[in-house]
Parts: C-alpha cells; structure tokens; sequence
C-alpha cells in the first residue's frame, strides 16, 4: 500500500472512517477486508457481548437463573437465551 497516502487525499465517507480509527488502521482494514461490505455493531451491541460473558461467568460460579434476572435486570427467558449463545 502506498505510504504517501495522506488523510487530504480520502472522500468522504471513507476519511471519517480513517478519523475514527486511525490511517494505520484504516489501511490494515482495507488489506484484511477491502471490497467487502462489513458490519460493524453498534456500541449497544457491543455492551451486550461483555454483559453475556458476565453472565455466564456467575452461572459458573454457581449463582441462579433467578439470581442473575434479578442482579441485571432481565427476564429468566433471556438469561437462558445469553447462557445458551454460541459465538
């Protein structure tokens, strides 16, 4: 990849992408993934991951189901649902 590439030198949408992340990582991105369309999840989303792992975290350390609905403030049935996710 060309290394004179200067922020300047980006239109737009795709200069607010490298002000974002970085030029850096912005051309590391477009080797990995350039040409393709990704997702990229909203922060809400990317909360929920760690919020799952929390909970199966203290399931293994023995709390409820009841416990943890009530410790998060969610239903049973989503509890189960985050137990049960596979990445």
């Amino acid at each position: 990849m060309d290394d004179t590439l200067l922020l300047s030198d980006l239109p737009e949408p795709v200069r607010g992408y490298a002000d974002a992340v970085g030029l850096e990582n912005l051309k590391k991105l477009a080797r990995k993934t350039g040409g393709t369309s990704i997702y990229i999840p909203t922060e809400e989303c990317l909360d929920k991951y760690s919020f799952m792992r929390r909970i199966q975290e203290e399931r293994k350390l023995g709390r409820s189901i009841n416990e943890l609905s009530e410790k998060y403030g969610v239903s049973v049935s989503t509890v189960y649902r985050y137990l049960n996710n596979t990445k």
